[in-house]
């Protein structure tokens, strides 16, 4: 996919993966991040548990956020864990709060069910717990939170104070 422009009122990611997304072939679609890591079971562990179930339309995973120096990455990960830990406890009880789109699934159709990126397209982000909010508030599709280790993916922290603001 070649995108050569974005449209006036939408941000640009969400432009490129509405491109994506209608441009796949599949019924199941797993988001990461460019610069994020994962094991070889991440796609198995994220699809094959709950997409057997066919109310389940989202998915969200842990995504720690990694520093290269061993003594912050303590923290980051601890920082970033728990803020995984709050969304995944809340999704748990029924409360699409937060996801980090570093590591999320939903089916293709409940994302054209709920007209995918549509009144939330113009926001810079969003593109993941706006999204899962949106399909929460259709009331069809089930949201779920993936506790397992070979879900896990990775990300690199910020290098900068500018690119954690940006972010």
């Amino acid at each position: 996919i070649h995108i050569k422009e974005t449209p006036i009122g939408w941000s640009p990611k969400k432009w490129a993966l509405q491109e994506a997304i209608e441009h796949s072939c599949n019924e199941i679609i797993l988001q990461t991040d460019a610069d994020c890591t994962f094991n070889s079971e991440w796609i198995q562990t994220m699809v094959a548990s709950f997409f057997e179930n066919p109310t389940v339309g989202f998915i969200a995973g842990p995504a720690p956020i990694r520093y290269k120096n061993p003594f912050y990455d303590q923290f980051a990960i601890m920082d970033s864990m728990s803020i995984d830990a709050v969304s995944a406890a809340t999704i748990k009880h029924g409360i699409a709060l937060s996801c980090t789109g570093r590591n999320i699934a939903f089916r293709k159709t409940a994302f054209i069910e709920i007209g995918g990126y549509d009144e939330i397209q113009d926001l810079i982000s969003g593109d993941d717990d706006l999204l899962m909010q949106k399909m929460s508030l259709s009331k069809k599709w089930v949201i779920d939170f993936m506790c397992n280790e070979n879900a896990i993916v990775n990300s690199p922290a910020p290098n900068t104070m500018e690119e954690l603001i940006y972010q």
